[in-house]
């Protein structure tokens, strides 16, 4: 008659280290994407704040100002209408990128401004980075559409002398 064998102690520790190794692999690759995402999910973010601040400048016939500056390792950008200093605003967004860069040099704070008459300042080149890889590059204004931002559009409503 056959007695029933017990694991020993090694077999069930090299088991069990077997089943941490994958466990601990899976949770590296899993880290990684979910950052990846983050950092996308904050781009869109950022993109539909500048679309946004762009379009109520025109429908609101006022100067807005959207600056993006470092704040700890990531950065945040907080919007403002210039017409009335003393309105309410955006609340402040936080996104997890590192570096900022316009036309390939690195930024200590950018700079939007967004006029009633649709265009947008500055015009070029912003790359987002998070530790130093390249997570995100924007042509301004061509994020804006085909004539949208460059000022020779008329958006938004028109006064009555105008139609």
């Amino acid at each position: 008659m056959r007695t029933s064998r017990f694991f020993s102690l090694l077999e069930i520790v090299v088991g069990l280290t077997l089943v941490l190794m994958a466990a601990g692999a899976i949770g590296w690759k899993t880290c990684g994407v979910i950052e990846t995402r983050r950092i996308a999910k904050d781009l869109e973010y950022l993109k539909s704040r500048v679309l946004t601040m762009h379009r109520m400048a025109v429908n609101m016939q006022a100067d807005w100002e959207g600056i993006l500056k470092p704040d700890g390792k990531n950065w945040t950008f907080e919007a403002s209408c210039l017409d009335s200093p003393g309105s309410k605003s955006f609340s402040p967004l936080k996104l997890h990128i590192t570096d900022v860069l316009f036309d390939a040099k690195k930024q200590s704070c950018f700079t939007f401004l967004f006029f009633s008459s649709g265009k947008v300042w500055p015009s070029g080149a912003l790359e987002f980075r998070a530790s130093n890889e390249t997570v995100g590059n924007w042509d301004l204004p061509a994020i804006f559409g085909k004539s949208e931002g460059s000022g020779n559009k008329k958006l938004g409503p028109l006064h009555p002398d105008e139609a």
